[in-house]
């Protein structure tokens, strides 16, 4: 079956999340400059670059009000901290996903220990297997198109700051991936964890121009 995309809307247009998946979690501490705490998990997310290490993950407009809070804070203070969810934090991370009025802290809503960043505002979630402390670079607007389209913006930051869980790294700095325990979003209110995982040899990399 093909949809054609070009002049109509899918009935579901989640359908998406159900095919482009599993997707990484971010979740998302910021602080406006006046020091107004949120956390709200992002499923659009991935890493752009390792060097510079640069990351984006996107908001897609609300309907009930004209932005979401965490862009609102983003654009206050130009910066965040995006918190990687280990099973362990799942429930409380999926209490955030649900919408609250502007003002209200999530870390106190779910009751999570919140610690302080190194190079920015907003706390990191405390015990979290990893945590990118993020200074804002550019945000994209995607404008709506058809009449239905929600329309979204795209937040591409620079990784300022690293925070990694000590038992997660090996005698030769690697991350230790499996055991670190990440979930990733399917459709609905579907998740995932790591399952089987195969190990190919490296691949000789040619650097010559071409």
């Amino acid at each position: 079956m093909f949809f054609d995309l070009r002049n109509s809307r899918l009935v579901k247009p989640s359908i998406f999340n159900a095919i482009v998946a599993p997707r990484p979690i971010a979740w998302v501490s910021s602080s406006s400059i006046d020091g107004t705490i949120n956390l709200a998990p992002f499923s659009y997310f991935t890493l752009l670059s390792s060097s510079p290490p640069t990351v984006i993950f996107s908001c897609v407009n609300p309907v009930d009000r004209r932005e979401k809070d965490t862009l609102r804070n983003i654009r206050s203070s130009k910066e965040y901290v995006i918190n990687m969810v280990s099973r362990a934090f799942l429930e409380s991370m999926h209490v955030t996903s649900e919408p609250a009025p502007y003002g209200v802290n999530e870390f106190d809503m779910v009751n999570l220990p919140a610690i302080r960043s190194e190079t920015v505002q907003a706390p990191r979630v405390d015990g979290t297997p990893a945590a990118l402390e993020c200074r804002l670079l550019t945000l994209v607007r995607i404008r709506p198109e058809l009449p239905d389209d929600l329309g979204c913006t795209a937040v591409i930051g620079r990784v300022t700051g690293l925070y990694v869980a000590s038992h997660l790294l090996d005698a030769a700095g690697h991350f230790r991936s499996i055991d670190a325990g990440l979930m990733a979003r399917l459709g609905g209110n579907l998740y995932s964890e790591l399952g089987q995982i195969t190990q190919l040899a490296s691949v000789a990399h040619n650097h010559k121009a071409r």
